[in-house]
């Protein structure tokens, strides 16, 4: 029974089809075609927004980067200085100072000073570390916005394959 209804219902659709001209085919197919065109620019503006924004999150990761290493420097260097000092102070030395490049500052000061520089270091290294999940995140979508953009190039080849065989 269920093979007799799939046959009768394949031939009405069959019979129906054969009833539209093949001149309002070629225009039902012709509006197709312009709004997978329509849909396509969107797609190509879509991917390009994602491509540029791409390119700003490389340039940031890459002005992170180089944030992130000068501020590893300062911190090692501040680390260096304090932990000499604080060795001074365990030694005895009374009014002992940290020397922070040009300027020497308390033994307490110091250490805030080298408090504030690994809390820097820790913001630029979550700031990097999103902006690099943000970069990934871009990527997998142009990605996805590439094969759309494909697919669209194929569905359009093959309406206008359909026209060219109706008329």
């Amino acid at each position: 029974i269920g093979s007799f209804v799939r046959s009768e219902v394949r031939s009405l659709r069959d019979a129906a089809e054969e009833q539209i001209p093949p001149e309002r085919e070629i225009a039902r197919l012709r509006a197709e075609v312009r709004n997978l065109d329509q849909d396509h620019v969107k797609v190509v503006k879509q991917l390009a927004r994602v491509q540029v924004e791409q390119g700003e999150s490389r340039e940031r990761v890459a002005v992170l980067e180089k944030r992130k290493t000068e501020v590893t420097e300062v911190m090692r260097a501040r680390e260096t200085a304090v932990r000499a000092a604080e060795a001074k102070a365990k030694a005895g030395e009374v009014n002992v100072s940290v020397v922070l490049g040009d300027t020497s500052v308390s033994l307490d000061a110091g250490r805030a000073r080298l408090k504030d520089v690994v809390q820097t270091y820790l913001d630029v290294d979550a700031t990097l570390t999103r902006t690099r999940a943000k970069l990934e995140s871009q990527g997998r979508i142009a990605e996805q916005l590439e094969k759309q953009r494909a697919a669209f190039g194929r569905l359009k080849a093959d309406l206008d394959a359909a026209i060219d065989s109706l008329e």
